[in-house]
Parts: structure tokens; C-alpha cells; sequence
């Protein structure tokens, strides 16, 4: 890495850029998908109610993945 650093000129501001616009894509589409998959506690509460009637679920914060993991096979 040294002999790297040493041997190589500094990039310039649009090739660095245009690297950090790249690795972040993946986390920004992340985000933009997870932020869509809100669902609101009235239509939560009766599902898992239904699906895990041994959980005391009051005052509870509800995850979208345990309604996912209940709901599909």
C-alpha cells in the first residue's frame, strides 16, 4: 500500500466522485426500499395478534421482517 501511495498521483475530485456516488448507490436504494415498507401499528397489531397470540405485544415496536417471517413459509 505504501509503495502504492508513493508511486501513484492523488486522484482528482471527479474520479473521486464519481467512486463515492458508486459505493453509495447500493446503501441509498437500501434505504429508499426499507423507508416504502412502513407499515402502520392498526394494521400490525391484529396480524401478529393472530399469528403470535403467546406474545404479550402491548407497547411493543413492531419489526416489518417478524411480520414477513410470520406471514410466509
Amino acid at each position: 500500500y505504501r509503495y502504492f501511495v508513493l508511486r501513484n498521483k492523488a486522484p482528482s475530485t471527479r474520479v473521486t466522485v464519481i467512486s463515492n456516488l458508486i459505493l453509495s448507490a447500493p446503501t441509498t436504494i437500501c434505504f429508499v426500499s426499507a423507508s416504502l415498507d412502513v407499515v402502520g401499528n392498526e394494521y400490525l397489531y391484529p396480524l401478529l395478534s393472530l399469528y403470535l397470540p403467546q406474545y404479550d405485544l402491548s407497547g411493543a415496536t413492531y419489526l416489518g421482517e417478524l411480520l414477513k417471517q410470520t406471514i410466509t413459509p
